[in-house]
């Protein structure tokens, strides 16, 4: 049997997510796609335009049912922005250590 291994030089182990997403940047905000999420940060697709008005910190809230949120990040930090060809850009948001 052959050995698989983790080939990312990743701290976390990324899980696919779906759905949707509000995010705030400064006094920018809007919705968003979830593509990943781990223990270090969290995968974020938008349209390009709107990844162009993210600040260098970021809040994700994600809605559970009607009326319930979960804050996924607070001054979560924008540490990539890749843009693609369909004028979506993936944004990689790693999250704030806890405080002590």
């Amino acid at each position: 049997m052959a050995q698989v291994r983790y080939c990312e030089r990743r701290s976390h182990i990324r899980v696919p997510a779906s759905g949707h997403a509000r995010w705030q940047s400064g006094t920018h905000h809007g919705y968003c796609e979830l593509l990943d999420v781990s223990p270090g940060g969290v995968g974020l697709r938008m349209p390009a335009r709107r990844a162009l008005q993210l600040g260098p910190l970021i809040s994700i809230e994600v809605d559970l049912t009607p009326g319930r949120r979960w804050r996924l990040a607070k001054d979560a930090r924008v540490v990539r922005r890749i843009p693609a060809q369909d004028g979506t850009c993936a944004v990689g948001v790693q999250f704030s250590a806890a405080p002590s």
